[in-house]
């Protein structure tokens, strides 16, 4: 019996990107990075919920994830993928595609996330080990939700020190801020930080999902 279904997780045949200067680095921009995303948000959606350590009440914040573990079970969009990116950075070294699925699904519950910026953070990725030999990571975050609302979307900062849970919008200097759209994805590097903006009440109603995908480069 078919309970999860891998093989829907295919990448736009067609996909191209838009690469956007920022005084740190490059990002990328993908419109229609999935063939069929409405098919992968159904297979998602089946996937369990946990609370993250970040979860509190102001924020519902919960994460679904999905790591494949028998050979043959891969995502189409792993090695694929990696060629992407390559293609986008410029990179002629070795490279991997993390195999798991990672969904972030956020919910705000008060008007706190209208005037403060939430979970500002730079990526681990989950291939990183104690054995070291990453030259760097590659982040690609993927909206799912069927619309956004203007404002609605992620944000790039200057700021590179680590940032507490809750900080004013006053207080970080903004590098970039990315309007989300169904099925864009923002390619940009691990080391920046970055993190969802709120700036309507549209996901107090609904869940705010996004995709994390990591590529590692190594040395």
């Amino acid at each position: 019996m078919e309970i999860f279904d891998n093989t829907v997780f295919k990448l736009n045949p067609n996909i191209a990107w838009e690469l956007i200067e920022t005084p740190i680095a490059k990002m990328a921009i993908i419109d229609s990075f999935y063939e069929d995303v409405d098919s992968v948000v159904r297979e998602l959606d089946k996937l369990p919920a946990a609370k993250t350590e970040y979860h509190c009440d102001d924020v519902v914040d919960l994460r679904r994830s999905y790591k494949t573990s028998i050979c043959g079970t891969e995502f189409p969009f792993t090695s694929v993928y990696g060629e992407v990116v390559r293609n986008i950075i410029s990179y002629g070294g070795k490279l991997k595609n993390s195999d798991e699925v990672i969904v972030n699904c956020n919910k705000i519950q008060s008007d706190k996330v209208l005037t403060n910026y939430y979970n500002i953070h730079k990526d681990r990725s989950p291939l990183e080990d104690a054995k070291g030999g990453v030259s760097d990571v590659i982040s690609t975050v993927v909206m799912l939700n069927d619309h956004y609302n203007e404002g609605e979307g992620t944000s790039f900062f200057y700021n590179q020190e680590a940032v507490p849970p809750w900080v004013s919008k006053d207080e970080m200097e903004l590098l970039y801020f990315m309007q989300g759209k169904k099925n864009r994805a923002i390619v940009f590097s691990a080391n920046i930080n970055h993190g969802a903006t709120y700036s309507t009440d549209q996901f107090k109603h609904e869940y705010r999902y996004s995709q994390a995908i990591f590529t590692e480069l190594k040395v």
